[in-house]
């Protein structure tokens, strides 16, 4: 693991979010290793792209409990400050072939606001990030028959303020922000 190689500590704890039983279990053996959980940072996710009209409840339900359920159950096992990842396609919907993944992140942004305000008075923190298109291998998935990765970029980039996609390390430093006792001011749930 990255973590350990760079000389930190770390557990990996296979869990299906979904799963109360699951959760619990990721929040105990963490406790029980370093006597408290500070940080939590709710990150799973998963999008399914179909339109609405061909969707099944079976996709609309997996999307709604990965997304939304797995924030729920571990929100309620947790403590410290608590970090949400949606997605800016919470806010403004329009994802393309995906009204389950902007449905749940919306739910997940006020599912947010809801405990931050909930939790504030125990002084824990809870915020969410809503990252627009990260370079990752998740959105190199959006290729189409006939298109690159490159091709798709070049599309999308004039659409980004900074002139480029956001990268896995721009999120995390948000998260680190927002994790950190500096981010003390954001007990009311910043975005």
């Amino acid at each position: 693991m990255a973590i350990i190689s760079k000389g930190g500590e770390a557990i990996a704890i296979p869990e299906d979010v979904t799963r109360e039983e699951d959760t619990q279990r990721m929040v105990w053996e963490t406790v029980a290793r370093w006597g408290k959980l500070d940080i939590l940072i709710n990150n799973a996710g998963a999008v399914d792209r179909t339109k609405m009209m061909e969707s099944t409840l079976e996709n609309w339900d997996r999307i709604m409990d990965i997304n939304v359920k797995g924030v729920f159950l571990t929100l309620k096992q947790g403590g410290g400050g608590i970090v949400n990842v949606s997605s800016v396609a919470g806010l403004r919907g329009g994802l393309p072939d995906a009204p389950s993944y902007s449905a749940a992140k919306a739910a997940v942004i006020t599912l947010t606001e809801t405990m931050a305000v909930d939790f504030a008075r125990y002084r824990i923190r809870v915020n969410a990030v809503l990252p627009s298109l990260v370079e990752t291998d998740v959105a190199r998935t959006r290729v189409k028959l006939g298109q690159t990765w490159e091709e798709i970029k070049e599309k999308l980039i004039p659409l980004y303020p900074l002139g480029r996609l956001g990268t896995p390390e721009d999120i995390a430093q948000g998260i680190l922000y927002l994790a950190s006792d500096a981010a003390e001011l954001s007990i009311h749930g910043s975005f």
